[in-house]
């Protein structure tokens, strides 16, 4: 695997290298987009950052981080086994 890496870096630096010294040919090109669109696409990254913020409030465990699960009241493992005996 080393003598293969080897071989396939030693072909990609001399092109790269030479790619490198070339004019990249990025250019703007805005796309025209209706206004519903744009603000449909807002509203949804709106909701994603929201849901990211409640989901890191639920991480640290805060109180009402849970909502709408609640966490099990003790271990209900240990209360089945002492049901059954």
């Amino acid at each position: 695997m080393g003598i293969l890496h080897g071989a396939m870096v030693a072909n990609l630096v001399p092109v790269i290298a030479a790619r490198w010294r070339e004019p990249t040919a990025l250019a703007a090109n805005p796309t025209p987009i209706s206004d519903a669109i744009r603000w449909s696409l807002a509203a949804m990254a709106i909701g994603v950052f929201a849901s990211g913020l409640r989901d890191l409030y639920a991480a640290c465990g805060l109180p009402g981080g849970g909502w709408p699960w609640s966490k099990p009241e003790g271990n209900r493992e240990a209360a089945a086994v002492e049901a059954r005996a």
